[in-house]
């Protein structure tokens, strides 16, 4: 289902939650693996048990492929030996953030991140690119997304962003096996935030972004709580 966002203004000091939920039913790239939460103890199960008294517990397990949701690649994700998910330093996930208004990109075309980036500071900054695909979340369509390219990537390189986010499936065109974005950002240690949600909300505002995964060794890609924090 698209996504349920309050188009509202928010007061200084408000924290945006922009990562969509986990769940068996949520878009993935072809191949990749869904969730699947299985219960390892029940309440039920520990309350026949000796283990606890005058309380229930529940355990859960989880099965997963890691590039899926709102998620965070890392270096290694596109850099052989690069960074994994646990070697990832907070102030790397954790920055002011720029978000560029993308919203007149269309399906399957690339952004003109350049134009966007014209008279921005974003020098060590969290860049985010909202095109308004995250309302198709759940449909056809979402395939079907806008992309950064090759020019994108060398302007967002060379304007120094320190990350870039996109609210999209993924943030290179699906059809060109050379992934530029992915190839280009990751290997120079520029992490990429990708399914991104509710990117408006943010236009025109001061924000810090949060994009902080767990410390899972091995894992070269993870999916994360993204949010911001307005000033």
């Amino acid at each position: 289902m698209p996504p349920n966002r309050n188009q509202g203004p928010e007061p200084a000091g408000r924290f945006i939650d922009l990562s969509f939920p986990l769940s068996e039913d949520m878009p993935v790239f072809p191949g990749l693996r869904r969730p699947e939460v299985s219960v390892a103890l029940s309440h039920e199960e520990s309350a026949r048990s000796d283990r606890y008294v005058g309380c229930t517990c529940m355990i859960t397990n989880v099965a997963m492929s890691g590039s899926i949701g709102t998620r965070l690649d890392v270096p290694l994700h596109f850099k052989p030996h690069g960074a994994d998910v646990s070697q990832v330093e907070l102030t790397d996930v954790i920055a002011d953030g720029v978000c560029l208004d993308a919203r007149g990109a269309e399906a399957e075309s690339e952004v003109n991140v350049p134009e966007l980036l014209q008279g921005l500071d974003v020098r060590g900054k969290a860049v985010l690119i909202c095109t308004g695909w995250d309302r198709y979340y759940g449909e056809e369509q979402y395939a079907k997304h806008p992309f950064v390219g090759r020019r994108g990537t060398e302007g967002l390189i060379e304007a120094g962003a320190r990350l870039v986010g996109i609210d999209t499936l993924i943030i290179d065109d699906r059809r060109d096996p050379r992934r530029p974005a992915h190839a280009s950002l990751l290997p120079r240690d520029i992490l990429i935030v990708e399914g991104l949600r509710g990117l408006d909300r943010l236009l025109n505002r001061a924000f810090r972004f949060f994009a902080v995964p767990p410390k899972v060794r091995g894992m070269s890609a993870f999916p994360i709580r993204a949010f911001a924090e307005l000033f």
